[in-house]
């Protein structure tokens, strides 16, 4: 590594450069640089007699803009792109924090000879890398090979086509006002048919989808903090203000998601949604090449898994049984709106829901795939005082297990076809599903493994485990339960 002084002309940006800047950014970074002068030499390696700067492209391009003619770079020996992002991102890692206090010490007694709009600071913890690549980039594991990968050009036009997504963002802009709501309102059909595009595209999204058509999901009480809660609705930003950054991440093709709601926002646990691209990869796991999938969904909930299984833009027969009647009527909104989406049409998919417990529903013919999780017995109450509901029909866990888990499960594997699976999510709650799951399973003769999810969940409470063979599993597992064939 050396430091050498070269000709402005002769330094190029690299092109695969992650950060961006803003206008107003820029201009005060170049008014630093006037005041300051040039401290540090930019990070830079050597390619066809040009330097590529690695580090420092925003300085670089203030610096020419400033008029500079000659920069002074650290030259390091970078061959390969792996070796150009270490470099990359270590020049831009943060290390350390400010302590506020002591920073206003530093500051204030020459808080009359500084000029503060010159600065910012950051007093928030740093970001992983580990979870920039969870959250935002595309999920790629079990997608099929040229089907559902991930691209932003792709996302503009995966589930819903872009006419809609125009039309759809149209309608929003034009029924809203610059008045506050709550964040409730802010799900929009633009924001969720956008979502909905990126889950198709293979991303890691999706979770907050069905709010829109099942908004009671913020008011169920959970007794997962010990007794039960509820969870208190956040006051909103500027409705228009939202709409103005959401038109302005559609168009400009962004990977960013804008998520809404936070699980256990305010203190609380907000009931849990099955994340739709858990059911979308499961899909992909078991039928890769597969064009018509047909999916059993005992307890279909909120609508994850409708929403996963559509974003495969496979043919998709979808069965989903669930006996809150505000629930299922929710899900059928939801399910018609996705059905709208121009390509889920075009694949000739279909949604059937059924209002009922299902230990009493009617099931008709055979299904490739099951794919769902239970209600907990009583840690949700979802429609407190209905004699449909597991935690009010059973009086006790114990009946639960025998005359709910039981019969899930022999019902659902009945209505499978040979060797196809049943992948049930169990909670860990107060009570120990999984054993009962396992022990139900054991004395019905089937097959009951745990199986990793399709990909790595982050903020969700899945996936928390450090591998399937161990006896005692944290988190919350999926199990694949066939028949046994030793049997």
């Amino acid at each position: 590594m050396k430091i050498i002084k070269v000709p402005i002309e002769k330094c190029e940006l690299w092109d695969k450069n992650p950060r961006g800047i803003t206008k107003k950014d820029f201009e005060r970074l170049k008014k630093q640089i006037q005041k300051l002068g040039v401290y540090k030499p930019l990070i830079a390696c050597q390619e066809n007699g040009k330097y590529i700067i690695l580090g420092g492209n925003m300085r670089l391009r203030a610096l020419q803009e400033l008029g500079y003619k000659d920069v002074e770079l650290s030259i390091v020996e970078a061959k390969t792109e792996k070796e150009k992002i270490e470099y990359s991102l270590s020049d831009n890692d943060r290390v350390g924090y400010y302590e506020e206090e002591k920073l206003a010490e530093l500051i204030y007694p020459e808080i009359g000879n500084l000029d503060l709009s010159l600065f910012k600071v950051d007093v928030d913890n740093a970001l992983s890398l580990e979870k920039v690549i969870e959250e935002f980039a595309p999920d790629l594991e079990g997608v099929s090979s040229g089907e559902g990968l991930g691209n932003a050009e792709r996302v503009l036009d995966a589930g819903f086509s872009r006419s809609q997504l125009a039309h759809l963002l149209g309608e929003d802009l034009a029924s809203i006002k610059d008045v506050k709501k709550t964040m409730l309102d802010v799900v929009s059909l633009s924001e969720q048919a956008y979502q909905f595009n990126r889950l198709c595209a293979g991303y890691r999204c999706g979770n907050f989808i069905s709010l829109l058509f099942t908004p009671h999901r913020l008011d169920v009480e959970t007794g997962r903090k010990g007794v039960p809660e509820r969870f208190p609705r956040a006051e909103a930003m500027n409705l228009a203000e939202y709409y103005v950054r959401l038109q302005k991440k559609i168009t400009r093709q962004s990977w960013v998601v804008y998520e809404i709601f936070r699980t256990g926002m305010g203190g609380y646990q907000m009931a849990k949604e099955f994340p739709p691209s858990i059911a979308r990869n499961l899909i992909f796991r078991y039928y890769p090449k597969e064009k018509s999938v047909r999916v059993l969904d005992p307890c279909h909930g909120w609508g994850g898994r409708l929403i996963g299984s559509l974003s495969t833009l496979k043919q998709i027969y979808y069965l989903g049984v669930d006996p809150c009647k505000r629930t299922s009527d929710g899900v059928r909104a939801l399910a018609d709106f996705l059905l709208s989406a121009e390509h889920v049409a075009a694949a000739g998919s279909q949604v059937e829901l059924i209002c009922a417990p299902f230990e009493e529903s009617e099931i008709e013919g055979e299904f490739d795939i099951a794919i769902t999780s239970p209600p907990y017995y009583d840690t949700e109450q979802y429609e407190p005082g209905d004699e449909k509901q597991a935690g009010v029909r059973y009086r006790s866990y114990e009946e639960f297990e025998d005359g709910f888990l039981r019969i899930l499960i022999s019902k659902t594997i009945e209505h499978l076809k040979p060797g196809a699976p049943f992948i049930i999510n169990v909670g860990n709650t107060r009570y120990d599903m999984l054993s009962s799951v396992r022990k139900l399973c054991s004395q019905m003769g089937l097959s009951c493994r745990a199986i990793e999810p399709p990909m790595p969940i982050g903020g969700m409470g899945l996936g928390r485990r450090t591998s399937v063979e161990e006896e005692d599993i944290v988190g919350e597992p999926f199990l694949e339960i066939k028949k046994d064939k030793k049997k």
